[in-house]
């Protein structure tokens, strides 16, 4: 009796102890840091006017392009859910998260882009993005240029004044 409870303790305890010292998917997530949560802009320019609006919240992430209509952005380009945050890629539904120094970077899978790689950093106020493009099937990657998202309390109004003048000024 005294060691077939001895065996059980033992049995409980090592199983408890393997418990803890696997990884679980709390532990591997981390967030999107404080300074980069919010809603951010860019304008697209005079070729397809609209904006690119970014929405990065503690563990959800949306990317879309679109412009407004009723106050409201009404999404040109990937009008899916938001994603969320995990430990491993999933079309369309998550995204995973490294830092390098103080860059943050992101990483989705799109059904109709494929895997990007996002690098964003904040400098005054602005957060910076830059993406990379993986093309499995002809084994290349293309790059963007840095994009300079800004926080807009009016970006419908801030939309039709740069559209009016005629003229695509970046944020």
């Amino acid at each position: 009796m005294k060691r077939s409870v001895l065996i059980s303790v033992s049995l409980l305890l090592g199983a408890l102890g393997l418990g803890m010292s696997l990884p679980t998917a709390a532990d591997a997530a981390t967030t999107i840091p404080q300074n980069m949560r919010g809603t951010w802009f860019f304008s697209n320019g005079d070729e397809d006017p609209g904006l690119t609006r970014v929405v990065m919240k503690a563990k959800t992430y949306d990317i879309a392009f679109g412009t407004f209509s009723h106050g409201k952005f009404v999404k040109k380009w990937n009008n899916k859910q938001p994603l969320r945050l995990a430990n491993q890629l999933t079309v369309n539904k998550t995204f995973t998260t490294s830092k390098q120094g103080k860059k943050l970077i992101l990483k989705t899978k799109m059904a109709d882009w494929g895997l990007i790689t996002y690098t964003y950093s904040m400098k005054k106020e602005h957060l910076y993005q830059h993406w990379i493009k993986q093309d499995s099937g002809a084994k290349s990657a293309y790059s963007s240029g840095v994009f300079k998202y800004s926080k807009l309390a009016h970006p419908e109004k801030y939309l039709n004044e740069v559209y009016k003048a005629g003229t695509a000024r970046r944020l």
